[in-house]
């Protein structure tokens, strides 16, 4: 008669890392990540938005990072959805993301504008 043995491990909850490592293999891990992208990409749109309305969109480059937060969204949805779209549409809108960053970094008086930056938190705050 055979008896049957278990392999350690097998049928056994995992927890901590081995859950952890059983998600990043399996996808689970980076669907999470489109959708805290997702997320994240809307309420910062919404938070650049209430910042830019304050100063009453003076500058019409204003509108851009408050525009780039809807295709940040759709692109994590997307990924969370579709594998094929988390390998194609996340990056792409992380890099114009990250284009339009490089390009609003390069100003003329960068001291100018962190003095700036720090006098409206500063505001902020009080």
């Amino acid at each position: 008669m055979k008896t049957l043995t278990r392999r350690p491990g097998a049928g056994a909850p995992a927890h901590g890392i081995d859950r952890m490592v059983r998600n990043v293999r399996t996808g689970h891990f980076e669907r999470s990540l489109s959708a805290l992208t997702a997320a994240g990409a809307l309420v910062t749109a919404a938070e650049i938005f209430f910042e830019h309305d304050s100063a009453s969109f003076g500058n019409k480059m204003m509108w851009i990072p408050v525009a780039m937060g809807p295709v940040g969204a759709a692109a994590g949805i997307a990924g969370f959805f579709s594998r094929r779209m988390a390998k194609t549409a996340l990056p792409i809108a992380s890099a114009a993301s990250a284009d339009y960053m490089i390009r609003m970094t390069d100003v003329y008086d960068p001291d100018g504008v962190a003095e700036t930056v720090r006098k409206a938190r500063l505001k902020r705050l009080a």
